[in-house]
């Protein structure tokens, strides 16, 4: 059973205690204790306690909890930072196997836990304290509890007419910041500058979630400010003087945009999946939504009139601005907070992208690895005796490139067999859903790293160790 507890007011002293904490870098940031005074309604943020009676009994779902450099992590989707503040006492690997969860070192909670979770949400729009059943036994990955809210609210709620969505957009200033499920022009002004700022906000739709509040936490942490994660008015104003000119231009379709060829259909099944030449983009609207880094509901909503396979035709699509042009000495992939981290050779922070991180079943590595190589169009070999098994496909299959192959358009492989980094056919998706022990990034974001980056580049995976797991060889992970 979950309870929703009102927020603390401002000044007011937390039931969580005095724990100051000043300007922290982001691996800090997931391990520091917590102030619950920098979350007041003054500064419209949101602090949600959800307290959770764990009775042990069957089907009851447990949240995921771990240790973290000798510190209880606990990690909920919508979420900046998340630690567990409850007694704790071991508990059987046997109980918790009963819930589909896997606790590091057969770690559990006793009685109460009380669940911190923070984002860039107004203190009066709380997250909703109702959470669904994950099957994380499943290496097939399901949106997790909070994005399974984003998606279902965001789908019952009325969307702004073009005209006046795009207006807003482009209309200098800011505004006041939505809650959960509910399309805004400023949340899609933040995501384009955001993505301007080298700090990707995943895809660009217009709602608010995790994926913004983590990359807001990176452009404070570039440009030394306070990091917190919150649209703040230092934020807006910073981002807005460096990238001064409207989130939203005009576009005219190319030639190359709709000369395809197309794949109408991309079969689920891997074995309906091998049978086809290439995994191709489905259609304009797909491929011109990657160009742009923005959802495809999003492109047509703009565009409701649009012919998006005629060449010539204009449309209004973000104006993302430059790629990145400093090169990458270091990547930080934080298993915690579900993010690829980019450092020059001087140990600054030039690039953020969300990412999906392995999963319960499946672990990311440990420690530190380098880059081995990178393969741009990749074909992906399933071999269902080596890695996982889909459906019922019991033989390997060859799947043929194409930026809807099961690994994206590009494969970043790292120096432990069969794990790298890549992109993914679903960037929607990104953060929302397990992978098979690799990090996942969108199309645009992994092509843009596999120019920054080169064999021998240093990847540290930060976070909770991986369950031990036997050695396997001769293929990819997703």
């Amino acid at each position: 059973m979950w309870k929703s507890i009102t927020p603390c007011a401002p000044g007011s002293r937390s039931i969580l205690g005095e724990q100051p904490r000043g300007h922290l870098t982001m691996r800090q940031r997931a391990l520091a204790p917590v102030n619950p005074d920098s979350w007041g309604l003054r500064r419209l943020r949101a602090l949600v306690l959800f307290v959770r009676f764990l009775t042990g009994e069957e089907g009851q779902p447990l949240p995921r909890a771990c240790k973290l450099d000798g510190q209880t992590i606990l990690r909920l989707g919508f979420t900046v930072n998340a630690n567990l503040m409850a007694n704790s006492q071991r508990c059987s690997p046997e109980f918790f196997k009963r819930h589909a969860m896997r606790f590091t070192n057969g770690f559990g909670l006793s009685t109460a836990a009380l669940i911190l979770v923070t984002g860039p949400v107004l203190a009066q729009a709380q997250i909703p304290a109702v959470v669904e059943q994950s099957d994380i036994g499943s290496t097939t990955g399901k949106l997790d509890p909070i994005g399974a809210l984003i998606e279902k609210q965001a789908g019952s709620k009325p969307r702004p007419p073009a005209d006046e969505l795009i207006a807003a957009t482009n209309r200098p200033g800011s505004s006041v910041i939505p809650g959960i499920g509910e399309q805004s022009a400023m949340i899609i002004k933040l995501q384009v500058l955001l993505d301007r700022a080298h700090a990707s906000p995943g895809v660009i739709d217009g709602y608010n979630g995790d994926n913004v509040g983590k990359a807001i936490a990176a452009v404070e942490e570039m440009m030394g400010l306070e990091v917190d994660g919150i649209p703040d008015e230092s934020v807006w104003s910073t981002l807005e003087q460096t990238h001064p000119t409207p989130p939203l231009v005009e576009y005219v379709i190319k030639e190359d945009d709709v000369a395809g060829p197309f794949a109408r259909e991309i079969p689920t099944d891997y074995a309906e999946m091998a049978k086809l030449d290439r995994l191709a983009y489905r259609n304009a609207v797909e491929l011109l939504a990657e160009k742009f880094h923005m959802d495809e509901n999003l492109l047509r909503q703009m565009n409701p009139d649009a012919d998006f396979s005629a060449a010539g035709a204009r449309i209004v699509v973000a104006d993302v601005g430059r790629p990145v042009t400093a090169k990458v000495a270091r990547l930080v992939a934080d298993k915690v907070q579900k993010r690829l981290l980019g450092f020059d050779t001087q140990g600054t922070l030039v690039l953020s992208y969300p990412a999906t991180i392995g999963s319960i079943d499946l672990p990311s590595p440990d420690g530190s690895h380098i880059v081995k190589n990178i393969v741009t169009d990749p074909e992906y070999w399933y071999r269902p005796k080596v890695n996982f098994k889909q459906g019922q496909n019991t033989q390997a299959l060859r799947l043929a490139p194409g930026p809807n192959n099961p690994v994206g358009a590009v494969w970043i492989g790292l120096d432990k067999p069969t794990y790298g980094i890549h992109g993914t056919p679903a960037p929607n998706k990104i953060d929302k859903t397990n992978s098979h022990g690799c990090v996942r990034l969108t199309n645009w974001d992994v092509r843009e790293l596999a120019k920054l980056v080169q064999p021998g580049v240093v990847v540290e995976f930060v976070g909770p160790p991986a369950a031990a797991e036997p050695e396997v060889v001769g293929s990819i992970r997703r």
